[in-house]
């Protein structure tokens, strides 16, 4: 019985880390890896992202997807209407 305990406290434990890391905010993007705008941070290439249409988004996503960037260096990462870093 004792041993049923203990695993059931491991479990909502394990559990509820695993919540609370997947409410975490992404702290880099890119590096091969396919970004999704909606995890970037209220930011200019976010605001950017937003307003481009939907092949200049898609272009634009393409060639960020290549770049290793960190959660901080979103302000100061910009595209053009083209969707050109």
């Amino acid at each position: 019985m004792k041993t049923c305990s203990y695993i059931a406290i491991v479990v909502a434990l394990l559990s509820g880390g695993l919540a609370a890391d997947e409410a975490c905010p992404r702290e880099t993007f890119g590096a091969g890896h396919a970004i999704d705008p909606g995890q970037l941070p209220a930011s200019a290439i976010k605001r950017q992202l937003d307003h481009l249409p939907a092949p200049a988004r898609a272009r634009a996503l393409q060639r960020l997807k290549a770049v290793h960037f960190h959660r901080e260096d979103c302000n100061h990462l910009h595209v053009d209407r083209h969707g050109n870093p």
